[in-house]
């Protein structure tokens, strides 16, 4: 499990629901403009990775260098028996952070790991869902979404399930015992902080 967090003290309860509501307002405008124009060159190439197949390997963090804070939380996460809360502040690069320490796993270790993030608000969901495309090498289908109108599960291809905090509440349990990979999963609870409180966890 890996628990990423923000320090509360930075902000204050109304500047976070700003913040959250700016960054949904930033997610939704970037949003519209790819889904109004987007280019045959797009759909093409859309639909060639969703034919690619799953690759033995990933590379979720390609053409991309780890600070030295991050490349020392990646060794003592694993030092720690694959455990550990990381505290940073927001844009510091926990997500990726996270995808490096799944990439790792999956490579050296875990051929057949599944990974569930479980993320408080859907902007955060789309954002790991974008970052993931951008930056691995995974299929779309391979990375799948639950909550915020999606109801994906770790079933067939898929590697990844970014479940929203509400929806994991409930269906995440079921959904991975289904699945029969509870034994290779790897949980990543983005702003853990959230999830601490008897009816989340």
């Amino acid at each position: 499990a890996l628990m990423m967090d923000i320090p509360q003290d930075i902000l204050a309860r109304d500047d976070r629901l700003l913040l959250h509501q700016l960054r949904l307002l930033e997610w939704m405008d970037a949003n519209s403009k790819k889904k109004d124009s987007p280019s045959d060159a797009d759909q093409a190439e859309q639909d060639e990775q969703n034919a690619a197949p799953i690759p033995e390997q990933w590379k979720l963090t390609r053409d991309i260098s780890l600070y030295n804070w991050q490349q020392e939380c990646v060794a003592n996460w694993f030092k720690a028996g694959q455990r550990g809360t990381v505290k940073v502040v927001t844009g510091a690069g926990k997500t990726l952070l996270g995808m490096a320490i799944a990439e790792l796993l999956q490579n050296k270790t875990e051929p057949r790991l599944r990974v569930a993030i479980v993320v408080p608000t859907v902007v955060l969901m789309h954002q790991w869902y974008d970052e993931l495309l951008e930056r691995g090498n995974l299929p779309a289908r391979a990375i799948g979404r639950l909550g915020g109108g999606y109801k994906e599960d770790l079933e067939e291809d898929r590697r990844i399930l970014i479940a929203v905090l509400a929806s994991a509440r409930t269906q995440l349990a079921p959904l991975v015992s289904k699945s029969g990979h509870g034994s290779h999963l790897l949980l990543i609870a983005d702003e853990c902080h959230r999830t601490g409180a008897t009816l989340m966890s």
